[in-house]
């Protein structure tokens, strides 16, 4: 993007809403997609040159890298009319993966050389 003449501004925003793993989707402040399950990311990893987990959805017995419609149609639908309190109220801890992919992206970024190669 930079290469292209874009400004990139990189928002942590892990800890302010207490994520649980990455990614996580909300609705009504409750993460909508039940347990956390992580799995090595090669994406991710590749962004910030460390071995980081990122989170897998399961549904019908599949694991998914990206949820499908599907579930998310569900897990939507069930959040707005269910009567579950999925709502994590407790200390919070940043996640693992998402420590190792903040502190590797900053620690990519400290050693760039500067210019448009890197």
């Amino acid at each position: 993007m930079q290469l292209a003449g874009f400004d990139i501004e990189y928002n942590k925003i892990a800890e302010r809403f207490r994520f649980l793993s990455s990614p996580t989707i909300r609705v009504n402040g409750q993460d909508i997609c039940g347990f956390v399950k992580e799995n090595r990311c090669g994406c991710c990893s590749e962004i910030n040159g460390a071995d980081v987990d990122c989170r897998v959805f399961e549904y019908n017995g599949e694991s998914y890298e990206v949820p499908p419609n599907e579930m998310l149609a569900e897990a939507i639908l069930k959040t707005i009319f269910g009567t579950t309190s999925d709502c994590y109220c407790g200390d919070y801890k940043l996640p693992n993966n998402l420590k190792t992919f903040y502190e590797g992206k900053a620690s990519k970024s400290a050693y760039s050389c500067g210019s448009n190669c890197c």
